[in-house]
């Protein structure tokens, strides 16, 4: 069994996980203050069986991502399809100051 570690050093047991990405055509690149910009077409697929994603203490930030394009601001030009899917999904933020999230499938997620 695999265990995530999360902000604070806390290991948390996870069943298998398998995620799977495919780009096709794309291009994508992140420069600094623009973002990302992809151009052509983008197809991805992922999927995960259990994912646990914790923020524990005071000032700290979990962030899980699955089949996810993110950044500042995202440019696609061209036809993109993302195929998510994921299990138990479990999500906690426990302290003061503290961000955790989780984005599936999602284009354009803002960190916490």
């Amino acid at each position: 069994m695999q265990k995530i570690l999360t902000a604070t050093g806390l290991a948390i047991p996870m069943a298998g996980a398998a995620i799977l990405l495919f780009a096709g055509t794309a291009m994508a690149q992140e420069q600094q203050g623009a973002g990302v910009q992809i151009q052509g077409d983008t197809e991805i697929n992922a999927t995960a069986d259990t994912v646990t994603t914790t923020a524990v203490g005071t000032g700290n930030t979990a962030e899980s991502n699955i089949g996810t394009i993110g950044g500042d601001s995202v440019n696609i030009q061209g036809d993109t399809e993302i195929n998510a899917s994921a299990g138990t999904v479990t999500t906690t933020a426990v302290g003061s100051d503290n961000c955790a999230k989780s984005n599936i499938g999602a284009i354009g997620a803002k960190a916490c």
